[in-house]
């Protein structure tokens, strides 16, 4: 931060005379100091106990949220990932515009064990959801399997 911006760093220094922060609060600032905008990161220099207690405060009420909506709630939202993972792959394996041979064997090895797991997900989800899973919905993971057995390996 000194070499970036030498104001902010002086400012958080002088903040941190009055509050000091563990080195844990104080990276984890750093990573919000970086992602946030100026008007942000102007309070965080100003302020970063304050900054780091609305990031914490965020955290719980996911955290609260989460105990609220039970293992369904989980369940829900591991689902959702799983879609959103599902989709960004296919349109960054889409986006490869190299002959299928010319994979790099890590992405070949992880295609080739990601497959089974894929296959043994889809069966899983029959067995827990046999009737209740329209063809339509979202990402399909057989076909996503078979998509990507269209990779040689």
């Amino acid at each position: 931060m000194a070499r970036a911006n030498a104001a902010h760093a002086e400012q958080l220094l002088a903040s941190l005379r009055k509050t000091p922060l563990s080195t844990r609060q104080l990276a984890n600032g750093f990573a919000q100091y970086q992602r946030a905008s100026r008007p942000v990161r102007e309070r965080l220099v100003e302020s970063p106990q304050l900054l780091l207690e609305a990031v914490a405060a965020r955290q719980e009420e996911k955290v609260a949220e989460r105990l609220r909506e039970g293992p369904e709630g989980e369940g829900l939202a591991d689902l959702r990932l799983l879609e959103a993972v599902g989709a960004r792959l296919k349109r960054r394996l889409s986006a490869l515009s190299l002959p299928l041979t010319a994979l790099s064997p890590a992405v070949t090895a992880v295609v080739a064990s990601l497959q089974p797991a894929l296959e043994s997900l889809q069966r899983h989800l029959t067995r827990v959801c046999p009737h209740d899973i329209p063809r339509d919905s979202g990402v399909d993971i057989l076909v996503m399997t078979n998509n990507l057995s269209s990779y040689p390996i």
